[in-house]
């Protein structure tokens, strides 16, 4: 095999194949240097976790080049049976190697870089973690046996990159044999750059047409076009701005009959004619929060976004105190009881005379009821909004929200963090309540997630409570 590449090296070629990334980079060259000065020791397997779209597959080729070591891709999205990856026993007709001894043939190393893609798709019926068990712990590896084979190959030295849209699906006893590194979406900033320095000049040479696309244009299309975490999406849109550019060119040489205008460079205002009309007519629900109404932050496998939690009274007797709609999933079901009695008990703190809850039945929704959701993070959202229904107080506007709420008020930390506060900068929100827990994440992200973002960090619900209703003391007023 080829001697590994100096880490300057490695560093220039990450650089070259991903933009942005600091910490993903940073994690993958301490690996490269510990590969550099002991190369005798069993690689650990690494697990790359994100929305789709944001590069891992590439991140592990561009790991594999800085090893100086080839690289195979091997996709295991949807695998149900051991044999994808041990083979067959030879007794069956038309029996075949597994895909993990093709890969080593094909590669004529026993040391290159191996992806295993899609990791949390498999299925979990069949034995194929029992065999991922098998093929990633170090201490097991060293003797891997190929049912075709039935000899001991030693898979030691290959290195693994696994990736996953979401690990939390990954089984426990397979999560512990992996190096975990998360790789988030990129930001509006992130993405005209990489628009103007990659994405546009493929297309033009994979076209052979010279015309730019103005900078407000990119802004456009990522706002209004292409709000996914990732770029496959917005490459797509390049590239049909670039065909249908390609189209108006040939016609207008081939004098075919009302032709399409060849713009000079692309602006804003030709975009409904390259690529149709905006997909997105507003980031927010609402520009202005009625009362009843919080808006909080989810995460998703496919990334952050902003979710509005709406209460109104419902008219007439009712036998429970809560109706809740919205298809929510049994987490934030209970979240729901949680955020109620949490209500109350603010309601009693803070306006002890106020007993809107004794005589109402109140209606719990969470728009885009066909979208299955779960989890805990939205406990905090849910009871601002069943607060400012009791209270008929608004929530302050450019706010929103995110955080587990224990049942005596407490503000527990919550994953994707980094996602959440991506969508709220795509929606327009410049202040954000989370938990205390999650302070040392907030502190780790880059400079252009958090600039221009009033952040709170809340240890229980008081906290979340003046931040919301822009009250300086959390007194009882009776």
């Amino acid at each position: 095999p080829s001697p590994p590449i100096g880490l300057l090296e490695s560093s220039k070629i990450l650089d070259s194949t991903h933009f942005g990334m600091k910490s993903v980079k940073s994690e993958i060259l301490t690996i490269l240097a510990q590969k550099t000065l002991n190369t005798s020791t069993p690689n650990k397997s690494i697990l790359l976790t994100g929305p789709p779209g944001v590069g891992k597959t590439s991140l592990g080729s561009s790991i594999a080049s800085s090893l100086g070591k080839k690289f195979t891709r091997i996709s295991l999205a949807g695998a149900s049976s051991t044999s994808t990856l041990k083979g067959h026993r030879r007794t069956y007709v038309g029996s075949l190697p597994g895909k993990l001894i093709d890969a080593v043939i094909s590669q004529d190393s026993l040391e290159g870089v191996i992806m295993l893609d899609e990791v949390d798709k498999i299925s979990q019926t069949g034995g194929v973690e029992n065999s991922l068990l098998e093929v990633l712990d170090p201490s097991q590896n060293s003797g891997f046996k190929d049912d075709y084979l039935d000899v001991p190959v030693d898979l030691s030295r290959v290195l693994f990159v696994l990736t996953s849209n979401d690990h939390s699906v990954i089984p426990k006893p397979l999560l512990d044999r992996m190096d975990v590194i998360h790789v988030s979406g990129y930001t509006l900033e992130e993405k005209v750059k990489i628009v103007n320095e990659h994405i546009i000049p493929k297309a033009r040479e994979g076209t052979g047409i010279e015309v730019d696309i103005e900078e407000e244009a990119i802004e456009f299309i990522v706002k209004w076009y292409s709000r996914e975490p990732g770029l496959r999406n917005l490459s797509r849109l390049i590239d049909k701005i670039y065909r249908k550019l390609t189209y108006a060119q040939v016609a207008l040489s081939q004098n075919i009959p009302d032709p399409p205008s060849l713009p000079p460079s692309v602006t804003s205002s030709h975009l409904p004619d390259l690529i149709g009309r905006p997909l997105y007519d507003s980031t927010r629900l609402y520009s202005s929060t009625p009362h009843g109404v919080a808006a909080g932050l989810a995460w998703s496998s496919i990334g952050g976004s902003l979710l509005y939690i709406e209460c109104s009274k419902l008219q007439g007797l009712s036998t429970a105190p809560l109706k809740v709609t919205g298809k929510l999933g049994e987490v934030m079901r209970e979240s729901v009881d949680i955020a109620y009695a949490n209500a109350l008990r603010v309601l009693e703190e803070y306006q002890s005379g106020n007993d809107f809850f004794e005589d109402s039945t109140v209606h719990l929704h969470v728009p885009e009821g066909a979208t299955p959701k779960d989890g805990p993070s939205a406990g905090i959202t849910m009871t601002t909004a069943l607060v400012g229904l009791a209270l008929d107080r608004p929530v302050r506007d450019d706010l929103a929200m995110t955080g587990e709420i224990s049942l005596t008020g407490k503000v527990l930390k919550i994953g994707g963090l980094k996602e959440k506060v991506m969508a709220a900068r795509r929606a327009g929100i410049n202040c954000i309540v989370c938990p205390e827990g999650n302070r040392g994440d907030w502190e780790e992200f880059d400079e252009e997630i958090t600039e221009g973002i009033e952040i709170h960090f809340a240890e229980d619900y008081r906290k979340v409570f003046e931040v919301a209703f822009m009250e300086e003391d959390y007194a009882t007023s009776g």
